[in-house]
């Protein structure tokens, strides 16, 4: 016969997770209610990436919708000719 348990028993949390659930289940109530703390230290520099990076993709970007253009004008099927 094989033993089948109708009831599964389960341990308890331990200690930590209990504490943390805890922790974090006061918190909630707290949301948006909580001081900025170093956020307010933080000093805002500017762009977040650097001019040179911005001034690289431009070069990509404009660069290759010369050549794209450059291309296109090669492939162009030649004039129709009064014959």
């Amino acid at each position: 016969f094989f033993f089948l348990p109708t009831q599964r028993r389960t341990m308890g949390a331990p200690r930590q997770l209990r504490k943390r659930n805890d922790n974090f289940s006061k918190n909630v109530t707290k949301r948006g209610n909580v001081s900025i703390g170093k956020a307010a230290e933080h000093e805002d520099d500017g762009l977040p990436a650097s001019k040179y990076l911005i001034a690289f993709f431009c070069f990509v970007v404009i660069g290759s919708s010369i050549v794209q253009i450059f291309s296109m004008f090669q492939r162009s099927p030649p004039p129709l000719g009064d014959e």
